[in-house]
Order: C-alpha cells, then sequence, then structure tokens
C-alpha cells in the first residue's frame, strides 16, 4: 500500500495530514478506483475528498478523477 493512502487511513483515527501529505494522497486517490478501497475505509476517504474538493485544496488536473471517485464511493454507500 501506498505511504500517503496509509496515512489517509490512519487519519481515520485521528492525526492530522501536511499540505505535501494531501497532495500525494490526491495524486494516488485519482489513479484508484472506488472498488480499490477496502469497505471500512469507503465513508473515510469520501469524506477526505468530499472536503478536499470542496475546499477546493485539489491540484486542478486531479479534479475530475478526484470528483469521479466521490461519486461512485457515494453511490456505493
Amino acid at each position: 500500500m501506498n505511504p500517503a493512502i496509509k496515512k489517509l487511513y490512519q487519519l481515520k483515527n485521528g492525526g492530522e495530514l501536511s499540505p505535501q501529505d494531501c497532495q500525494e494522497i490526491n495524486t494516488e486517490l485519482s489513479l484508484i478506483k472506488a472498488d480499490d478501497i477496502p469497505n471500512e475505509q469507503r465513508e473515510n476517504v469520501a469524506d477526505y475528498l468530499a472536503s478536499a474538493l470542496s475546499c477546493r485544496s485539489v491540484q486542478p488536473t486531479l479534479t475530475r478523477q478526484l470528483d469521479v471517485l466521490l461519486q461512485e464511493l457515494q453511490e456505493n454507500a
């Protein structure tokens, strides 16, 4: 598992992410499908994506892929 994604998964138990962590997480999430995310992490990832996208903290080149991933997670919740 990618270290950036591991940090995101650990966030479920508390903690913080640096801006650099978020950039790495966003890049990795843009490359995966909802089915690649463990069921117990889907809400965590969806919450993260909703926050990142609403705060416009996502690189514009990744916005579309992350928006699609968020929609897939919300549809399969």
